[in-house]
């Protein structure tokens, strides 16, 4: 619900289509209709929401002040606090599943190894009470299936690309001079985002 409000607001802020009439009138009421769909999908998700947020404008001052800055302006606004800002999450976090999967893997061979010893030392003594190696071959059992859930490697990758195809995104960012080049730009930037939020949901569905 929080990516689908974000993506709306960010469009509606840029003028980005379907916010690009010259009425703001007619804008603001799209505007309001979209974010109505979006609460309306997610209705029982109210009872979560702060009541405290409910008594706030949905239009801000400052949302109208963005709409009339410039084309230079906005764009600046939009790659520095919307891109950028994307980028450096997508790219941390894909840092991040990086290394709880090396983590994992090196803990897994680390049990596996003492799995071995264990083995080796319930042959020499076979009359223990407690069969360790079963104890330990559960647990790494345990550990690959949470590796397998939590699926590190995947996001890792899918996180990187992410970053890869905004960090190209940047850089076509810097040619737009136009209205309609500003509104092409925001839209392909958010469908780019929105695909790995479409992947994510996907994932957790799966679980």
């Amino acid at each position: 619900m929080a990516e689908s409000v974000k993506t709306t607001c960010w469009r509606f802020i840029m003028r980005a289509e379907p916010y690009n009439d010259r009425s703001e009138i007619k804008v603001e009421k799209k505007f309001i209709e979209d974010l109505s769909v979006i609460k309306d999908e997610k209705r029982f998700l109210a009872r979560a929401i702060a009541s405290k947020l409910n008594i706030r404008p949905q239009i801000t001052d400052k949302m109208k002040k963005i709409r009339t800055l410039s084309v230079n302006e906005r764009l600046t606004l939009y790659l520095e606090k919307r891109i950028k800002n994307q980028r450096e999450w997508y790219n941390s976090n894909s840092i991040k599943n990086k290394r709880l999967e090396e983590f994992f893997f090196i803990l897994i061979t680390c049990v596996q190894v003492i799995t071995f010893l264990s083995a080796i030392l319930l042959m020499i003594l076979p009359d223990q009470k407690i069969n360790t190696p079963s104890l330990f071959t559960t647990i790494i059992g345990i550990l690959f299936a949470w590796m397998q859930l939590k699926r590190f490697q995947e996001l890792s990758q899918s996180y990187g690309i992410a970053a890869l195809e905004l960090g190209m995104i940047i850089e076509e960012g810097k040619h737009v001079r136009t209205e309609s080049g500003i509104s092409n730009f925001v839209l392909n930037s958010e469908n780019a985002i929105s695909r790995e939020h479409t992947l994510w949901i996907a994932r957790k569905s799966e679980i």
